[in-house]
């Protein structure tokens, strides 16, 4: 990982005030920039704490809305689209993992993980590809919004050289609500 990749997570950039509007996106990056300039050992949570995270996750059918969100973390209307699905333990034990996953999925180094009452989320730098290529800094979160409903925020963005600058690559969203059971 770059010194930019690391700065890109610990920075206070644009993205942190922008994002501070959509909550879930915010809490996310406050986490991210509360660090010194050397980053800690990533401590992922344990596993127990993971499992004891998980039971909040109930089988049944979900109607389940999937957006992008715009440069300020508000989430696009335009092009939403909205689904039911039953899922079943498994199907939300990958949800509600979701953030460590994304880690792994997008190639970039965890650096920061966080096991709330009410959220899970991850913080990563990722290589910047080719030898020009500005390092890049991500974020993935899981948290809960209300009894039935909980949403899901991965985030990627490019740093300039200066650290300060920021142009997001990928931000998207999704809403579940639980209905009821898979009847």
């Amino acid at each position: 990982m770059t010194e930019w990749a690391t700065r890109a997570m610990y920075a206070g950039h644009r993205g942190v005030r922008a994002a501070r509007r959509w909550g879930a996106v915010g809490a996310m990056l406050m986490v991210a920039t509360l660090a010194s300039a050397a980053p800690p050992a990533y401590q992922p949570p344990s596993e127990a704490a993971l499992k004891r995270w998980e039971t909040r996750f109930r089988p049944g059918l979900y109607e389940v809305r999937e957006f992008a969100l715009d440069a300020a973390g508000q989430p696009v209307e335009k092009g939403a689209r909205t689904t039911q699905a039953c899922l079943e333990k498994a199907a939300l034990s990958k949800i509600a993992r979701f953030p460590i996953a994304t880690a792994a999925l997008w190639q970039c180094q965890p650096l920061r993980a966080t096991l709330e009452t009410a959220s899970l989320a991850v913080a990563m730098g990722c290589p910047a590809s080719g030898k020009d290529a500005q390092p890049l800094g991500a974020m993935a979160l899981v948290r809960w919004v209300g009894p039935n409903e909980f949403e899901t925020v991965a985030q990627k963005f490019e740093l300039d050289k200066n650290g300060t600058g920021e142009r997001v690559l990928l931000s998207e969203g999704s809403s579940l609500t639980r209905l009821g059971s898979c009847q």
